[in-house]
């Protein structure tokens, strides 16, 4: 685990271990994960500038879902969103049919309609919510929970019965490849997670079911010494459930605290008041006042 403020070189530590361990190149594999694609385009250019690159992924973590189903040998399609919204829309209707829609069905045609059943079925999938879970939670709730829970399942129905998946759906299939594969060793060297404030469920467990499977695994957060005490500032408050979550799953071997460099005292300021409650920071009165007190 890699902890440090801001600017104080997680990221260059990270890939200088990296590159401590690449030896040959391309012979090892190495998985340097990040929140998004602009970060990973960056990544990738720190690679090249330093000579490496073969063997040396920089993604985010539907890349490594996608690469696990890969090596399974059991892949799937994964559906573009267009087609997603198809499918929703067909388990609308299903489920009209079925006589299970009257809350909805006023707007069951509607695209706006169709486009927040996608939303919120990505939100169920992140919290690792199934069909069957929720068709039992919706069981003696109102109307619209039970035929959100049916429109879900019967979406869920038709991208088994299709051999699909949507960009949210391949966490789970990746996971559960990992459970019931315990021995798959995915020959990686490395797996660096850098810039994430929190994981979802998926992201967790898939860490877990990695952790005893790849050599070195290397973990960056934000805060001080204080996050890993368990007092951490306001600032970095929020921090502080990422890092309990990680250390319920995985052994943590070895922390490595990174010095905050100088700060302008600017940047000071908003380091210590941003994150923090609206009682600690009556003093601001106003936006106005904390934008006037950051410029002077």
């Amino acid at each position: 685990l890699v902890v440090g403020p801001p600017k104080s070189g997680k990221t260059d530590f990270c890939i200088d271990q990296v590159f401590r361990a690449a030896g040959d190149p391309g012979t090892k594999e190495f998985w340097y994960l990040v929140p998004d694609g602009y970060y990973a385009r960056y990544i990738r250019q720190r690679f090249a500038k330093r000579g490496g690159m073969l063997g040396m992924h920089a993604a985010t973590f539907g890349s490594i879902f996608r690469e696990i189903l890969e090596k399974s040998g059991n892949p799937v399609i994964i559906l573009p969103e267009v087609a997603s919204q198809m499918l929703i829309r067909a388990a609308v209707r299903q489920v009209y049919t079925n006589g299970q829609l009257g809350f909805y069905a006023g707007i069951r045609d509607k695209p706006g309609f169709i486009s927040a059943l996608q939303s919120r079925f990505a939100e169920l999938k992140r919290a690792m919510i199934n069909q069957a879970a929720l068709i039992d939670y919706s069981a003696d709730k109102d109307n619209a929970t039970q035929e959100l829970a049916h429109i879900y399942s019967h979406y869920q129905q038709i991208l088994r019965n299709g051999g699909w998946a949507d960009f949210e759906g391949i966490s789970w299939l990746s996971v559960e490849f990992l459970e019931k594969n315990p021995d798959w060793n995915p020959a990686w060297e490395m797996l660096v997670l850098d810039g994430f404030d929190s994981f979802t469920p998926p992201q967790l467990k898939t860490l877990k079911l990695l952790a005893n499977r790849i050599p070195e695994i290397w973990i960056t957060l934000p805060g001080d010494r204080r996050l890993v005490e368990g007092t951490p500032p306001h600032s970095f408050g929020r921090f502080a459930e990422t890092y309990q979550d990680i250390g319920a799953l995985v052994s943590i071997e070895e922390i490595i605290h990174l010095e905050p460099l100088e700060w302008q005292p600017q940047l000071r300021f908003l380091e210590t008041h941003l994150s923090r409650s609206e009682e600690h920071t009556s003093e601001l009165q106003s936006p106005c006042n904390l934008v006037c007190r950051l410029l002077l």
